[in-house]
């Protein structure tokens, strides 16, 4: 078991811990569930580069979204380049052309204004054209901000092919953390649709079909795993596209597990009757995930989920904005200046949307060899209980 009073105690606070055994066995869980498809992480969840390297001993393939995120790739594994496909539908002309040079040339396109772009290097492109599914049932419904309609798509397929355009297939993204695969099962029906138009038109067979991410993180119980969830999916896919080379987009199912975080407390006071603990961690780094990406973390305290009575408690975060709050309303022990919280499953998108606001040291990253599921479980409650009057108020005993 690691030693989370060590780890911080040896390396300070606030604290990442990544560990890339988690990582891979999230990928290979994935590629079990989904032995037909070839997986390309997607950078963008957490752009670190052992996630790199892990993805290279295993054989799989990338998704980049920018000229930093390939700029990544070829500083940590630039062999990995040639394995990349450049999912951003928008593009300016030095994005186009920085990417060929660096022999990333599956670029996407979801508008006749894009195509246009890629003309001058159409004779280096492999083209995927992307399609909308509106989804609001997602935690971020993309087609929203990308994606052509269905009767769009014909119209981009025509201007491809009659422009000389290797065009290698459609591409879809459903939104992201779906706990249903009816969304990509019915978004796979609709594109065979597409699919057997261009045979019946242009008597064209497209090789690719790239389904995109939206696979869930279990950040609960009541998440499917990722063989249930990808089990309707992989019948579908052999079903409909037998022979097709097909391509994902996985991001924070992969992410999300892999990272953990340790916060200290280093300041507390009583407001409103409650007991408020600024952490050294908020929603300006570690946490911005709250802010951008709809999260809701679980903060758990070392070493004291079973001492002492429970008081309605806030955590705060540590810059001067007032939007820094992590938590309220939450059950605590109360909590000392220097005591530590856990928060797991920080992986995803979180690190990655951090800020410099206020000048603040960013938090460093110690590699572990460990499942970081397996740490601590959480054993204080989640919601108020109904014997809530034992709770007496922190206000009473603090100031009387």
């Amino acid at each position: 078991m690691l030693d989370l009073q060590a780890l911080a105690v040896t390396h300070g606070s606030p604290l990442l811990l990544f560990s890339s055994e988690t990582f891979r066995l999230r990928y290979q869980e994935l590629q079990s569930a989904l032995p037909q498809v070839k997986h390309h992480y997607a950078l963008k969840a957490l752009p670190y580069e052992e996630c790199i390297r892990v993805i290279q001993r295993c054989d799989g393939h990338l998704d980049v979204a920018s000229i930093g995120e390939m700029n990544l790739v070829k500083a940590t594994a630039p062999e990995m380049l040639a394995r990349c496909i450049y999912t951003h539908p928008i593009k300016t002309k030095r994005d186009i052309e920085s990417a060929l040079e660096m022999g990333v040339n599956v670029l996407v396109a979801d508008n006749r204004y894009e195509i246009e772009k890629l003309l001058p290097y159409k004779n280096r492109v492999k083209l995927l054209l992307r399609v909308a599914f509106p989804n609001p049932e997602a935690r971020c419904d993309l087609s929203a901000k990308f994606g052509a309609t269905m009767d769009e798509i014909k119209n981009l397929i025509r201007l491809s092919l009659t422009n000389g355009i290797h065009l290698q297939g459609i591409s879809f993204h459903v939104g992201s953390q779906m706990t249903d695969p009816q969304s990509h099962i019915r978004a796979i029906q609709a594109t065979r649709i597409i699919y057997n138009w261009c045979e019946e038109q242009y008597e064209l067979k497209l090789p690719v079909l790239n389904i995109g991410g939206g696979f869930p993180a279990r950040l609960d119980a009541s998440i499917p795993t990722i063989t249930d969830f990808c089990q309707p999916i992989r019948e579908c896919l052999d079903e409909l596209f037998p022979g097709t080379e097909l391509w994902s987009e996985p991001g924070r199912c992969l992410a999300a597990d892999s990272m953990a975080a340790i916060s200290q407390v280093i300041g507390k006071t009583v407001k409103n009757k409650r007991f408020w603990y600024y952490l050294n961690d908020g929603v300006y780094n570690t946490f911005s995930g709250k802010i951008y990406d709809h999260a809701e973390y679980v903060h758990e305290p070392l070493s004291k989920q079973n001492r002492g009575e429970l008081f309605m408690s806030v955590l705060a975060g540590p810059t001067c904005d007032s939007i820094d709050v992590l938590k309220e309303n939450m059950l605590l022990p109360e909590m000392e200046i220097g005591d530590l919280f856990l928060t797991k499953q920080v992986g995803a998108y979180g690190w990655a949307s951090r800020t410099d606001f206020n000048q603040l040291e960013q938090t460093k990253i110690v590699n572990v060899d460990f499942d970081l599921l397996s740490l601590q479980e959480r054993k204080l409650p989640s919601k108020v209980p109904s014997n809530y009057a034992y709770l007496r108020s922190p206000f009473t005993q603090t100031c009387a």
